[in-house]
């Protein structure tokens, strides 16, 4: 009986170590897969949230992540959220612009729901936030999106 079972066991365990393998091949499969992936990265760490926040970070503050994160090879940065109202965020955006930082590649969030309306024959709705990227070169394709059929 001892041969038997030794027989079964080996069959069992032999069709599992198969199954481990060939689920082991898949994984290493999509890892491999990875190799190939052209991967883009864009950087939230110097936008903070704006919700619940109890102290926000101070330009300074900002501009020390700014150099940690230039450090770290990033390329793509999200650096504001703007908003109707003033924040450090501006202040922050408008010295990167004046010490002649490479905004190309920099973003802002925007809020959609905060928005300057004009009315003529066509409704005009453009975010306030979506405004101050432009005017402040934080995303320089920005200025496309504020043409409107109106305004042509």
């Amino acid at each position: 009986m001892g041969a038997a079972l030794d027989k079964f066991l080996d069959a069992k365990y032999n069709g599992l170590a198969q199954e481990y393998k060939n689920d082991l091949k898949k994984h290493v499969a999509k890892y491999e897969m990875l190799k190939n992936v052209d991967v883009f990265v864009l950087d939230n760490s110097i936008r903070e949230s704006t919700v619940g926040a109890v102290k926000g970070h101070t330009v300074n503050e900002k501009w020390q992540i700014y150099n940690e994160v230039k450090q770290c090879g990033f390329t793509h940065i999200i650096v504001a959220a703007f908003h109707r109202r003033s924040r450090v965020d501006d202040v922050f955006v408008q010295e990167l612009v004046k010490s002649g930082e490479d905004v190309s590649r920099m973003f802002a969030f925007s809020e959609i729901a905060e928005s300057r309306c004009s009315f003529s024959k066509t409704l005009c709705v453009v975010p306030f936030s979506l405004c101050k990227s432009a005017n402040l070169k934080a995303r320089k394709r920005a200025r496309s999106a504020l043409v409107h059929e109106s305004q042509k």
